[in-house]
């Protein structure tokens, strides 16, 4: 959403009668009025923002204008003006802005800066660019040796290894070709794992094309699987790509796949998030190992080996599993699950629509009357009312792509690892 900095609003404690009700979930911000309120202060701020100049001290103004373009898929004339003058003035510029830049550029205009992002995969020294661009430059030239790029790592950063993102970042070039199938431990292991005693484990699962939709799914403390009122086991389908859709491993991108500590709930202050409860995730390094161990943790400061003891055997060894700790290492966070009440206009051409893109968080579908403001739909308020009648809200949240296929992941994709009852 928008404002993805969120200010929490105080937890609860919580239990079966806290369930929401779709007829208290209100919302002046899905208003017609509202929504064109927002669209003519965003144009407004856009033109102020971009009439006072780029200079030193204009960079955070700018980077914070690239996030409210980019979040609102946002196409003029002046919106091209604008990014065309951060990239004549790229080298003269931040880092922050320089990464904002890149991703609202490739965003909006997918195709129309291609010169100016290929010179930066060319000559950057910031590890970060270099796998935002390498990874844009691909998707103008699938024919690309990924070879060529691997060796373009290995010569402008000989100590890659080192470095969090770019260890990912040869991960998904080695792999690129290879199924997923024949790279996932099995399944059901990671699907009938308890990784803490008396825990809420949620899977959010996806295929490897995030631009499709996942589907959640909770187990409760006692390992059975939450079901809705059929009996059947309960799903929602649920987002987890960026407005940028670049890998977790950069600022901005999509969810990463890993574990998450599930540490309660909140209810957000943010317009765009709306007023149903979101689920309260945190990922390593962004509270104490503590807390996001509920107190389980058997070293005081960070350590692997804490992360690593979660996970069942063979799972141990899965790169993509460790996504989370090591973008929560490089100063990613504020990753919850929430619904959203963004104006879907904004989305209407792309192949997710009606459901939203973010910023990194995980989102589920809700749809609002503009009349009256009142939802109409809300998946956010079906997946919270499923995650408090497990009657624990301490656990983790588990994200994975299980799929390459480029379509959203059914219920009967993951029933097939289910234990029978």
């Amino acid at each position: 959403m928008r404002f993805i900095l969120l200010l929490l609003c105080p937890l609860f404690l919580l239990n079966a009668q806290n369930k929401i009700e779709l007829n208290t979930l209100h919302s002046n911000f899905a208003l017609k009025s509202s929504r064109e309120l927002y669209k003519k202060e965003l144009n407004e701020k856009i033109k102020r923002v971009s009439s006072a100049g780029l200079s030193s001290s204009a960079e955070k103004a700018w980077v914070d204008m690239f996030k409210d373009i980019s979040l609102a898929c946002l196409e003029n004339e002046i919106v091209y003006s604008i990014l065309k003058t951060g990239f004549e003035n790229f080298d003269k510029r931040g880092l922050t802005f320089q990464r904002a830049l890149l991703e609202t550029g490739f965003a909006i205009y997918p195709d129309s800066f291609k010169t100016e992002i290929i010179n930066i995969y060319n000559t950057t020294s910031d590890p970060m660019l270099f796998a935002y661009t390498a990874q844009i430059q691909r998707s103008y030239e699938k024919s690309i040796s990924l070879v060529a790029i691997l060796n373009k790592l290995y010569q402008k950063f000989p100590g890659y290894a080192e470095d969090n993102i770019l260890r990912q970042f040869e991960y998904d070039l080695v792999n690129d070709s290879v199924s997923l199938r024949s790279l996932l431990p099995p399944i059901e292991e990671l699907l009938n794992h308890s990784f803490e005693k008396n825990a809420t484990i949620i899977y959010s699962l996806f295929s490897k094309n995030r631009e499709y939709p996942g589907l959640t799914v909770i187990k409760a403390p006692d390992g059975s699987f939450v079901k809705d009122e059929s009996g059947e086991i309960f799903s929602v389908p649920q987002m987890g790509v960026s407005v940028s859709n670049l890998p977790a491993y950069v600022r901005g991108g999509n969810t990463p796949q890993g574990i998450f500590s599930i540490v309660g709930w909140y209810v957000s202050p943010t317009d765009e998030i709306g007023p149903t409860p979101c689920v309260l995730t945190r990922i390593p390094f962004e509270k104490p190992p503590s807390t996001f161990f509920h107190n389980h943790n058997k070293y005081k400061t960070w350590n692997i080996e804490d992360y690593k003891n979660l996970l069942p055997g063979s799972w141990k060894n899965y790169a993509p599993m460790y996504q989370s700790y090591y973008c929560g290492k490089m100063g990613r966070g504020l990753i919850v699950m929430h619904g959203s009440v963004d104006d879907l206009t904004f989305y209407k051409d792309k192949p997710y629509y009606p459901m939203t893109p973010t910023k990194g968080c995980l989102v589920t579908k809700e749809l609002w009357d503009e009349n009256t403001g009142d939802v109409i739909e809300s998946d956010q308020a079906k997946l919270f009312n499923a995650f408090i009648s497990t009657g624990n809200t301490n656990g983790y949240l588990v994200v994975l792509d299980i799929i390459d296929d480029n379509r959203g992941v059914t219920l009967d994709d993951i029933k097939k690892y289910l234990k029978t009852e």
